[in-house]
């Protein structure tokens, strides 16, 4: 091709212009005669000019052309009206060319290759994710709406993260990706009328992330998919609501924290990394042996390790201080997927500390 394949991304019920420039290679042609134009996806023929005649591709009638007078000019773009979630896919454009000059031979040369991305919402650009937000252990689900682009009662779904699959629904038959092996759904009954949202049970922290739903078409020898929806799925570490603690100056104050029922799968596997900090600052970090103490804080906070490993990342802070009142929050660190070595932070424990200002007398 004379340029790399370019991308056009455009909803259901609009009109693309899928690019094609041929006079490089046809402004010997062009004044002396039509030029022949052919329009093409992998295993079908989608559109075809020479002079006034054309011929449309089957389910492309009275929604495709050329125009004659701009491809005279060398402008070989496809229009393309009423776009169908099945019109998505890799276009290519042709002229016929001779072998050359004193031959009587043609040749087909590829121009340009275009890459054709329909959105399921007609009427509008693409819309950013959804944001959902579960607690661990309960379930969620994960909207999706495919009724204005279905073009079966039995279409094939796929929901998919940035990693992998997560769950696939043609008819009876199902596939759940790996790590969500009975916690994910889209019930056949619902998706028949066009509800293609997930349903996720058991949340865990490394669920978080964002989620896309398609509508996967296949062909003979071609397999598009439509992009539907995006879900950023939030979630939080714990069950329990923000704890309470009030101590006197001059004590020691426990911060409660248990990560056990989010974090039994890497018990066993690693020492866990925790953290806990204020709104402005990091009070204090743990990983196995190392550790480090948030400026102020120094020798007078910690999370045994011992009790770490065990799942309890509750935070020991001695000698308490006036100015130590305020929320404090607990966080672990967890790795995105079982085969990733991305991470990322997961809340786990909200606690309020209030402090009293006077010390306590011991008589």
């Amino acid at each position: 091709p004379l340029s790399a394949q370019i991308s056009v991304i455009v909803n259901v019920g609009s009109s693309a212009v899928l690019h094609c420039d041929c006079k490089p290679i046809a402004s010997s042609q062009l004044s002396k005669q039509s030029p022949y134009i052919k329009w093409r996806t992998t295993n079908e023929l989608v559109f075809e000019r020479l002079g006034e005649e054309h011929f449309q591709g089957e389910g492309y009638e009275d929604r495709v052309d050329v125009p004659e007078d701009k491809l005279r000019k060398g402008n070989c773009s496809l229009v393309l009206k009423e776009v169908k979630a099945e019109d998505a896919g890799v276009y290519e454009s042709y002229l016929q060319v001779k072998r050359s000059k004193r031959s009587i031979q043609t040749t087909w040369k590829l121009i340009q290759s275009v890459e054709l991305s329909v959105h399921g919402s007609p009427g509008s650009s693409k819309q950013p994710p959804i944001l959902i937000t579960a607690r661990v252990g309960s379930s969620a689900v994960l909207p999706c709406d495919c009724s204005e682009i279905m073009s079966s009662d039995s279409p094939l779904i796929e929901w998919r993260t940035f990693s992998g699959t997560v769950f696939e629904r043609l008819g009876e038959e199902h596939y759940e990706g790996e790590g969500y092996e009975g916690r994910v759904d889209v019930p056949e009954d619902k998706l028949k009328k066009g509800n293609c949202s997930l349903v996720l049970k058991d949340v865990r922290p490394e669920d978080a992330g964002v989620y896309e739903s398609y509508l996967v078409i296949t062909g003979s020898e071609q397999t598009r998919r439509v992009f539907i929806q995006s879900v950023e799925l939030s979630v939080e570490g714990t069950l329990s609501a923000q704890s309470s603690v009030t101590v006197s100056v001059g004590s020691s104050a426990v911060l409660h924290c248990d990560f056990k029922p989010i974090a039994s799968s890497q018990l066993s596997e690693q020492s866990p990394y925790i953290e806990w900090k204020t709104t402005s600052q990091t009070v204090f970090e743990r990983l196995g042996e190392v550790h480090i103490h948030g400026e102020g804080y120094e020798g007078r906070v910690d999370v045994p390790e011992d009790k770490l490993k065990k799942g309890n990342c509750s935070l020991v802070l001695k000698e308490v201080k006036a100015e130590d009142a305020g929320i404090y929050e607990s966080y672990l660190v967890v790795k995105r997927s079982k085969r990733s070595i991305q991470t990322k932070w997961v809340f786990i424990q909200s606690v309020e500390l209030s402090v009293n200002g006077k010390e306590r007398i011991c008589l």
